[in-house]
Order: C-alpha cells, then sequence, then structure tokens
C-alpha cells in the first residue's frame, strides 16, 4: 500500500499495468547498468532526471525500485514514509512514462505509430478521474482527445495529474535547497514548508552483491503481474 493524499492505496487495473510498465522499463535499464557493471562501481550511470535517485549507485537504485514496486502493486501490512528517496522513486517511474508517451508522439511520419505508452496513460485517466471530470477536462482541450492525439502538452498534463494521484507531495524536487546550508536554517526552511525532519537524511538501502539477483528478479516478477 501507498500513502496518498487520499489514503493508503493498492494499484490495482489500469494504474497497475502503466506503474508496472514504468516499473519494468527503468528495470531494463538498471539490469543493463548491473550487468556492465557487476561490481557496482559505476560512477557515472544514467540519469533519469531526478537527482536524489540519480545520485545512488545502481544496486541501491534497485533495491529502492524494488521497495517502491512492492509497496505500490501488493497488498502490504504497512505503507513506506515518505521520504525523498522513496517519493523520488515514484517520481522516476512517472517522468519514464512521459519520456515514453513523448517518445511514441515523435515517432517519424510515414511510419506506423505506437500508442502502447498513450493507452496505458489514457486508461489509467479514465479509470482514476471522476467521469464527469475526465468529459470536461478532454472537451476543454487540458486532457488528450483519445491515445491517438499527439499534443505533448495535453500528454504532460496528463501525466501530472497521474502522478499527484499518488504522491503526496514533491519535496524531493528541492532537496538541493538544503545541502551546504547550517543546520539552523535548514531547519528553519524544513518548518516553513511543514517538511518532516527525516524526509532527506533517509538512507538508502545498500544491498550486497549477492542480494542482487533476487532483487532482480523479484521485481521483474512484480512488473510482470500486469502484462501490457
Amino acid at each position: 500500500m501507498w500513502h496518498t493524499r487520499t489514503g493508503n492505496r493498492t494499484l490495482y487495473g489500469a494504474e497497475a499495468r502503466l506503474l508496472a510498465a514504468a516499473i519494468g522499463s527503468v528495470l531494463d535499464e538498471l539490469s543493463g547498468q548491473l550487468d556492465a557493471d557487476p561490481d557496482h562501481l559505476d560512477t557515472s550511470p544514467w540519469q533519469f532526471g531526478i537527482a536524489v535517485f540519480d545520485d545512488l549507485e545502481s544496486h541501491q537504485r534497485l533495491a529502492v525500485l524494488h521497495r517502491v514496486a512492492t509497496y505500490l502493486l501488493t497488498e502490504t501490512a504497512d505503507t513506506l514514509p515518505l521520504n525523498a528517496i522513496n517519493e523520488g522513486a515514484i517520481g522516476v517511474l512517472f517522468t519514464e512514462v512521459r519520456d515514453q508517451v513523448l517518445a511514441e508522439i515523435e515517432t517519424p511520419s510515414g511510419e506506423q505509430p505506437d500508442t502502447t505508452w498513450r493507452a496505458l496513460a489514457w486508461e489509467a485517466f479514465q479509470e482514476s478521474q471522476p467521469q464527469g471530470d475526465a468529459t470536461e477536462e478532454i472537451a476543454a482541450g487540458i486532457a488528450p482527445l483519445d491515445r491517438f492525439d499527439d499534443d505533448v502538452e495535453r500528454w504532460e498534463t496528463l501525466v501530472e495529474w497521474l502522478a499527484d494521484n499518488i504522491l503526496w507531495d514533491r519535496d524531493y524536487e528541492i532537496a538541493d535547497c538544503f545541502l551546504d546550508v547550517a543546520p539552523d536554517k535548514a531547519q528553519h526552511r524544513k518548518l516553513m514548508l511543514g517538511i518532516d525532519d527525516e524526509y532527506f537524511t533517509a538512507i538508502a538501502p545498500d544491498p550486497l552483491p549477492a542480494e542482487v539477483p533476487r532483487l532482480l528478479s523479484e521485481t521483474q516478477r512484480l512488473a510482470r503481474r500486469y502484462p501490457r
């Protein structure tokens, strides 16, 4: 279960299929990094655009992804703490969704358009939004008309809405504001913004090399529970 603004939720249906696809896509990149660097000594792995995640080594990224996938897609007894690392991983998943959608839109003209990711995102939007709201947003030109829509701004808006359904907030995006700052000033900033003391200090899991194959296979299995 994940602690969202609307309560604790385990993802099902179209929303689960979309996030499972994103988990699988990110996992493909991570497994490639781990294969290329089995000793996990990589100093410049693939960047996903979320600093708190990108600062981790590949095996740590894998452990975080496994943890997040478990809590998103299975009925757990509790929820994960909402800290920068955990929420940053969710941000990575929606960045992946956005990038895959935009890659489909940018398919050269003349080629058969692929709408796999747009269909997943569109279905998740239709399922998660109240039907009246979804209809109004489409009619107003705010949301995509259908999965064949190629308006970038509408799709970016839709992905933001989907992310907001899961993320409590996006304080992980301002982590740099608390680095190299005097403790009293950092504490004042956190109080002003309502950020928990441990939000930015949480430590990422650091699995041993022997644990990596298990984490990889278990995360793959979680992603495959919801085929595209």
